[in-house]
Order: C-alpha cells, then sequence, then structure tokens
C-alpha cells in the first residue's frame, strides 16, 4: 500500500512538473510574439520612414484615376493582389535610406509563414537571387532580401548582410514614428535621427493631395525672411509665380558639410557662377509669367506727295508675346545685368535680352532690383511672411509649395496639388 502511494505521488508530482515547465516555455514565447516591435529591429538610417503600404496602393490608385492613367491603375492592383497574399503584415512597415552607405531598404514582419515562404519564393525567383545561409543577393549584390524569422528585409543598393541585428533604442526616433506613412530625414547626412535637428514629413489626401513638413534645429533656424515684402511684376494672368525672401546672414551662420556638397554638387550642373551671383544677389527675387503682353515698335518712313513734298510716317506694329517679369534684388542693379548678360544660355538682340525659351525682356533699373519684363508695368508690392513659395498651373492641376519660419527652432513648408482648370485657389 506505502509504495502505491509513493509510486501515485511520484506520478502527480511528474505531471505537475510537465505543467509547470509547459506554461513557462508557452508563455515565454507567448510573450516574446507579444512584446516583439518592428521598429525596435530597424536600424539607425538617415531616412526613416513608417509606411502603410495597402494605404499608399489605394491612395496611389486616387491619383492615377485623377490623372487618367489606367495602365498604372492596373500595375498597382496587381502588386497590391501579390502582397495581400504574400503572408506580410503591409499595413505597418519601415522604410530607411542611407546616402552614406548607398542602401535603401525595407522592413516587413511576417504574419503567415507559410504564405510568406511562397511570396518569397517568387520573389527570390524573379530576380535571380542567389541564396547564401538566410540572405538572398543578385550576382552584383544590388538587391537582396534577408529573412530574420519575425519579419524580412528588402534592400535596394548596396545590401548589408549582417545576421545579427542591433536593436534601437532611439525612443524619440520610434515614438515619432507612431503614425503611418511618416518620415524623420537627418538633414546633417548622418545615419542617425536626433532631436537636436531633424525633418518629419507626411502626406494627406482628400480633395487635393498636400505634403507637410516641419525642419526642426535646435539651434537655431537657418531660414529667416529679410523683408515684409517684396516686389512683384503683375502678368497678365498668374500661371507661374516664384518668390524667395531670404535673410543670407542668417543662413550663411548654419554648418552642413553634407548639404553644402550637395548643393555644390548640384550647382555645377547649372554652368553659372554661383558665387558671384551669391556676392551681388541679395537674398530677394520673384518671377510671374502668364498670358500675353501687347508690344508696340514704332517704324518712320519716308514718302513723297505729288508735289515732291517729303512725308514723314509713323507706322505702329503690334505684337503679342508671353507676357513674364523677373525681379532680381541686389545692392547694384547694373553689376546684376552684366552677371547676367555673361552667361552662357543668354542671349542680346539690342536692347532686348534673352532666356531660354523666354520672350524678349527689357531691363529696368530700381533702387535695389533689376527688372527683367517682357512687358512695361509699374511692379507691385506684396506683403510677404514665406521664405519661399511657388504656384503654377499644369495641364488641368494646380500646385502650391510654401516655406516660412514659424518659431525661432521650426521651419515649416506644404507642397499641396489639385484638380482644376480654372485657376491656383
Amino acid at each position: 500500500m506505502i509504495g502505491k502511494s509513493y509510486l501515485r505521488l511520484a506520478i502527480v508530482f511528474f505531471v505537475i512538473l510537465l505543467c509547470v515547465i509547459f506554461y513557462i516555455f508557452y508563455s515565454k514565447d507567448t510573450n516574446e510574439k507579444s512584446t516583439f516591435k518592428l521598429v525596435e529591429h530597424v536600424p539607425e538610417r538617415q531616412v526613416v520612414g513608417h509606411l502603410n503600404i495597402l494605404k499608399l496602393l489605394n491612395d496611389g490608385k486616387k491619383v492615377n484615376r485623377e490623372l487618367k492613367l489606367s495602365g498604372f491603375i492596373f500595375y498597382l492592383n496587381q502588386v497590391e493582389e501579390q502582397l495581400l497574399n504574400s503572408g506580410l503584415k503591409i499595413e505597418s512597415s519601415y522604410f530607411t535610406y542611407s546616402d552614406k552607405i548607398g542602401e535603401a531598404a525595407l522592413y516587413i514582419e511576417i504574419d503567415k509563414k507559410e504564405k510568406c515562404d511562397t511570396f518569397l519564393k517568387k520573389f527570390v525567383n524573379f530576380y535571380e537571387l542567389e541564396k547564401e545561409g538566410a540572405s538572398y543577393t543578385s550576382s552584383e549584390e544590388r538587391v537582396g532580401v534577408h529573412d530574420f524569422g519575425n519579419y524580412l528585409v528588402f534592400s535596394w543598393g548596396v545590401f548589408s548582410k549582417t545576421d545579427n541585428p542591433v536593436l534601437s533604442h532611439n525612443d524619440f526616433r520610434n515614438k515619432s514614428l507612431i503614425n503611418d506613412n511618416t518620415f524623420l530625414i537627418n538633414p546633417q547626412g548622418k545615419d542617425s535621427i536626433h532631436k537636436s535637428e531633424f525633418i518629419k514629413t507626411s502626406y494627406l489626401l482628400d480633395s487635393t493631395l498636400s505634403f507637410t513638413g516641419d525642419w526642426i534645429v535646435g539651434s537655431g533656424q537657418p531660414f529667416a525672411s529679410k523683408r515684409d515684402t517684396i516686389s512683384v511684376y503683375p502678368s497678365a494672368k498668374k500661371e507661374l509665380f516664384l518668390a524667395v525672401n531670404l535673410d543670407k546672414t542668417t543662413f550663411e551662420n548654419y554648418q552642413n558639410v553634407w548639404l553644402k556638397n550637395k548643393f555644390e554638387k548640384w550647382i555645377q550642373k547649372l554652368n553659372i557662377n554661383y558665387n558671384e551671383f551669391w556676392s551681388i544677389w541679395n537674398g530677394v527675387m520673384s518671377l510671374q509669367h502668364g498670358g500675353e503682353s501687347t508690344l508696340e515698335k514704332v517704324t518712320i518712313t519716308t514718302e513723297y506727295d505729288e508735289n515732291f513734298n517729303q512725308i514723314e510716317k509713323k507706322n505702329i506694329t503690334k505684337t503679342k508675346v508671353k507676357d513674364l517679369g523677373v525681379i532680381l534684388g541686389c545692392g547694384s542693379p547694373t553689376n546684376m545685368y552684366s552677371f547676367i548678360k555673361a552667361q552662357k544660355n543668354v542671349k542680346i538682340k539690342g536692347k532686348e535680352l534673352y532666356f531660354p525659351l523666354s520672350p524678349p525682356l527689357k531691363k529696368t533699373f530700381l533702387d535695389e532690383s533689376l527688372v527683367l519684363s517682357s512687358g512695361l508695368k509699374d511692379v507691385l508690392s506684396k506683403p510677404s511672411d514665406e521664405i519661399f513659395k511657388v504656384e503654377g498651373i499644369f495641364s488641368d492641376f494646380w500646385f502650391k509649395l510654401n516655406g516660412h519660419k514659424t518659431s525661432k527652432e521650426k521651419f515649416n513648408f506644404q507642397l499641396e496639388v489639385g484638380s482644376s482648370k480654372e485657376a491656383i485657389p
């Protein structure tokens, strides 16, 4: 009897022990799954974005319907169908880009493993990728994908191979990316996002498509307006408008080697002496184009009457040209005009100046600006608190881009695009 009692107790103890072990392992596995956060597995990069790919595809189709591009809508439908059957959580993924490394990557969490394996096989076959451990790369290593078990990393550019990704504990970055389709950018070109200086952007699609962003500089914004008003040429219509109102002194005090190098590479392609222009220009300019301007050309002809008396006759010829006016702020309008005339893509015919594709422009010297315009009109003075502003109409669409300083540390910019055959709202 005593032996049987000990045996029963041993069996009960063994069963309880198995239950405890099973519970510990099960709760550990469940806890790991419940606490997995994809954003913590996204490395520090210059650009990091939280994407809702499904929303991006649907918004892309809405935009293409407005543009009446049925071919692109068909393509987007095909991509959406493939991704919905991929076994991946496409409603919440992360995009990264590093200019320093030269790599763009997309991080997507795995939801259904079997479907994901099928999708991954199709992707590997399509790009003809070669397997190497848990990685698949092209022969040139320009395209790759890495399977980390809980998530996949798709990479374009320079593929970074790693079996042990470093977890990100950048709480500022991770909390700033809570909302989907939001991007964070380091304007200094470094592979990290820090609250001392960053750009945060997002978009919204309703009746119009708008992109908004804030550039935060803790030490003080490099952008500031120079004047409360700017001079504008009043063209017959407002089909294109551009204005810049920049305090050069504040801007020159800003130190950013990465942006400076990028800008210098871009400006070299324009084939102009930028340093000379910068020394003459005072930071303010405007351009307005639209409609037509009427030009009058007077010629004098000599005729004789029946008594052989000489008579001079005035002939006025009217021609219509595109209405365009450019106003460049400067300390010396004469120096600015000499600089413009010296450019290779500028032509001078008599008293008229021609930019590429522009109508003939006449010069006018004001106190602190040079006016080049197709029509002889008085310039207008308009209030301005924006650093830059661009407005235009293209086909059946209008766009507006502007940026202004909203606080000592913050610079806000916005791009809005809408459909209209009439005018910019």
